[in-house]
C-alpha cells in the first residue's frame, strides 16, 4: 500500500506535469497497470490506509478517542477498543519480543459483537473491526516501536508532521511533490530530522521510492538542516529499517529514465494482479481493474472490458 504515491498523483501541481518521468517510473514499479491508468489521464481512489490516518490524526494533537470518535466509533465499541490495548500492553510485557500481540497465541481481541451497533457505518469505512482494532494498536504502540527503532532518544521532544517534498533527479528539470512524514527530534537547541516511509510488510526497501526521497530537499523555501535518515516502517511488526541501497545511487537513479519509457509502452500488464490478487485490494486504480466495485474484495482479478481496452492501447 503506497499511499504517499497515490496522494503525490492526486496533488494538482504534480497533476498539471504528467509528463514528468518521476511518478510514472515509481508506478510502473508497483504496477504496470496503474502506470497506464496514469498516463492515460485516470485519478486514483486511495483506499483507507491505517497507518496512514493514525499519522494523520495523531500529528494534529488529537488523542486517540478523539479520533476514534471522530471516525465514527460509539461509546460501547471504545470500550472495548481501551480493554484491548490493556491486553495488548500486559501481552507484550510478558513477551519482550516485536509486537508478539500478532502471534496466534494471543488471547485478547475477543469482545461482543452488540457494542458495535451503532459504529457498523464507521467500522466498514475503516475496513473491517480487526482495522479498527489495529488502529488502536498503531496508535498505542507502533508510533513508539518506530520512534524507537529510529534512535530517537526518550528525552526528546518530538514532532510528526506531514510534509511535501520536492524530488528530482539527473535528467528530469522539474521536481514532483511527494507527501512523507518527518519525525523532527529536539534535544535542547539541536534538532534531528527523520523520514519514515511506510512499506510493505516483509518486502523491504522499494529502492527508487526510498533513494528519491532520501536525495529530495523540502518543498518551499525551507531546507533540511541536515540531512535525515530515511527509515522503513513496517505495519504490522511496528519494526523501523535505515534504508540501505542495494544498488549504488548512481546506478539506481540511471535507472528512472528507462522505467518511465517503459511505462509509457502499450502494453500495460497487471503484474500485481499476476503475482498476488489480494494485493490489488491496497491500490488506489483496484476501482479500474475491477468490473464489479460492489464485490470487490470477492471477486477473482479477472480484468473488465475497459480494462483489456486499456491494456491494448
Amino acid at each position: 500500500m503506497l499511499t504517499d504515491l497515490f496522494l503525490a498523483l492526486l496533488d494538482k501541481r504534480n497533476q498539471q506535469a504528467r509528463g514528468n518521468p518521476i511518478l510514472p517510473a515509481l508506478l510502473y514499479i508497483y504496477c504496470p497497470a496503474a502506470s497506464g491508468w496514469w498516463l492515460a489521464g485516470a485519478n486514483p481512489e486511495p483506499v483507507f490506509d491505517v497507518a496512514w490516518h493514525v499519522l494523520d490524526d495523531f500529528s494534529q494533537g488529537k488523542t486517540l478517542k478523539d479520533a476514534l470518535t471522530e471516525h465514527g466509533i460509539g461509546e460501547a465499541a471504545l470500550g472495548d477498543i481501551e480493554k484491548y490495548i490493556g491486553e495488548v500492553a500486559t501481552y507484550r510485557s510478558h513477551h519482550p519480543m516485536s509486537s508478539p500481540e500478532l502471534s496466534p497465541l494471543f488471547p485478547g481481541g475477543r469482545f461482543d459483537p452488540s457494542h458495535r451497533l451503532g459504529s457498523h457505518v464507521a467500522i466498514k469505512k475503516m475496513g473491517g473491526w480487526d482495522k479498527v482494532l489495529e488502529y488502536a494498536r498503531v496508535w498505542a504502540f507502533l508510533l513508539y516501536d518506530w520512534q524507537g527503532d529510529m534512535n530517537i532518544s526518550q528525552d526528546a521532544s518530538v514532532q510528526i508532521k506531514l510534509e511535501w517534498l520536492a524530488i528530482t533527479s539527473r535528467g528530469v528539470r522539474k521536481a514532483v511533490y511527494f507527501p512523507a512524514w518527518v519525525w523532527t527530534a529536539t534535544i535542547g537547541k539541536v534538532e534531528r530530522e527523520h523520514i519514515g516511509l511506510l512499506v510493505e510488510e516483509g518486502r523491504g526497501h522499494d529502492q527508487l521510492r526510498f533513494a528519491l526521497v532520501q536525495a529530495s530537499d523540502r518543498a518551499g523555501d525551507k531546507s533540511w538542516s541536515n540531512p535525515p535518515l530515511v527509515f522503513g516502517l513496517q505495519r504490522k511488526s511496528g519494526d523501523a529499517e535505515l534504508f540501505q541501497s542495494a544498488f549504488k545511487i548512481d546506478e539506481l537513479m540511471q535507472m528512472l529514465l528507462p522505467l518511465a519509457e517503459r511505462a509509457t509502452s502499450k502494453v500495460s500488464f497487471p503484474l500485481r494482479a499476476l503475482r498476488n490478487p489480494h494485493a490489488c485490494l491496497d491500490c488506489g486504480y483496484q476501482y479500474l481493474c475491477y468490473p464489479d466495485k460492489a464485490k470487490m474484495e470477492r471477486q477473482m482479478p479477472i480484468f473488465g472490458e475497459a480494462s483489456l481496452k486499456m491494456l491494448q492501447r
